[in-house]
């Protein structure tokens, strides 16, 4: 049974889960303020007829885990949440399911430091991410892309060539969320 609360501890935010033990599955958050950073690979499509299923999954494998890193280490402490990894797309939420003071903020943060991540995907762009200051790092950092925290191994030819590239949007405003269906999170 631990192995099932720990698979759920990862699938949901702490807040909802409680909330779920409580009081069932219905769950339904409203927020006046949230901002949604929505990241996705340019390219992507053509990118991975070109190299096959496996290698196209195993390309977003290696973002999303390197995300998923980065939401736990960084953006849970600033109040972002993950809400989905879907085909080559990665969407968070500032300000849901709990409120952030500066949630537009917040979001437009976090998606540099999501633009960042992958380009630490490919070692040759480490030094900075072209859009200001380069982000303090050590000699260490070229391997630290080897693996993410959770074990994943963070590289693969497609982001170490430049070949795939993430871009970020941030979208401002109220929002809606909640935990749809009652079948396979």
């Amino acid at each position: 049974m631990a192995a099932v609360d720990a698979l759920l501890q990862r699938a949901l935010p702490p807040a909802v889960l409680q909330r779920m033990v409580a009081s069932g599955s219905r769950i339904q958050d409203v927020a006046e303020r949230a901002a949604v950073a929505i990241a996705g690979v340019t390219g992507f499509g053509k990118w991975a007829r070109a190299h096959g299923d496996a290698d196209a999954v195993q390309a977003l494998h290696v973002l999303a885990a390197a995300l998923d890193d980065l939401v736990r280490t960084a953006g849970q402490p600033m109040g972002i949440e993950k809400i989905r990894a879907a085909g080559d797309g990665y969407s968070v939420v500032a300000g849901l399911p709990e409120a952030v003071t500066c949630y537009a903020s917040v979001a437009c943060r976090f998606g540099r430091r999501m633009l960042q991540t992958a380009r630490r995907l490919n070692p040759e762009d480490m030094p900075g991410d072209g859009d200001g200051p380069a982000p303090e790092h050590s000699d260490d950092d070229a391997d630290a892309c080897a693996t993410t925290a959770s074990g994943t191994p963070g590289h693969h030819k497609g982001w170490a060539t430049g070949a795939l590239k993430l871009r970020v949007g941030v979208h401002c405003g109220p929002a809606f969320g909640s935990v749809l269906g009652t079948q396979r999170l």
